[in-house]
């Protein structure tokens, strides 16, 4: 090999190392499961086999899978919140009948101003299934440069029905409808029915 070849191959390998951390970006991932503090768990529940994704690129893609009400029936809930974004992604409704996943940030550079970000992600179910992607990109703007550059997801909790024991379905739309949907935090706000659901693991019997 002439020594303009090994030159040309060492230079491709830099670039190709210098790039793909850019390339590949960071995610994270969990599963979502039950909260109860027995086991197995009582009604309302859901399947460990619910999840969670969210992206550097603010994506956030949501999965919940066996979510039971109380008397441990397969949720159905209305389409409204799917089918107003559909019409208007800009624009979305909610009726109350959705279940909430709330994902709660914390963000080191601007740790004095808000403590904690908390972001609803309504989901529609059908069976006990549903699925909802949202971008959170216009959050993710706000961090400008020369600041910190890391976000923690310190967790996520899974609430519902919205619009029973609490909720505030009108408030929580306000924070879903906004061009930033977040809420720093959001306290009662979208915790409508019951917390049945946490980010984390699901340890088997040994």
């Amino acid at each position: 090999m002439t020594n303009l070849k090994r030159i040309a191959l060492i230079a491709m390998a830099v670039v190709a190392a210098a790039t793909s951390p850019a390339l590949a970006g960071t995610k994270y991932a969990a599963n979502l499961v039950s909260n109860s503090a027995v086991d197995p768990p009582g009604n309302p529940t859901l399947s460990p086999k619910s999840s969670i994704k969210l992206s550097d690129k603010g994506s956030i893609a949501i999965a919940l899978a066996g979510v039971t009400d109380g008397a441990g029936a397969l949720v159905t809930t209305s389409t409204v919140y799917a089918d107003s974004v559909k019409l208007d992604p800009t624009a979305p409704n909610l009726d109350g009948s959705e279940y909430i996943v709330i994902i709660t940030l914390f963000i080191p550079a601007v740790a004095g101003p808000a403590p904690v970000i908390e972001v609803p992600i309504p989901v529609d179910l059908k069976g006990g299934k549903g699925k909802t992607k949202l971008s959170v990109a216009g959050l993710l703007s706000l961090i400008g440069p020369g600041i910190g550059r890391g976000i923690e997801i310190r967790g996520s909790e899974v609430w519902g029905p919205l619009g029973t024991a609490g909720g505030e379905p009108a408030a929580c739309l306000s924070v879903v409808g906004g061009g930033i949907p977040a809420g720093i935090p959001l306290g009662v706000v979208c915790r409508g029915g019951t917390q049945f659901g946490m980010s984390g693991l699901s340890v088997p019997l040994p």
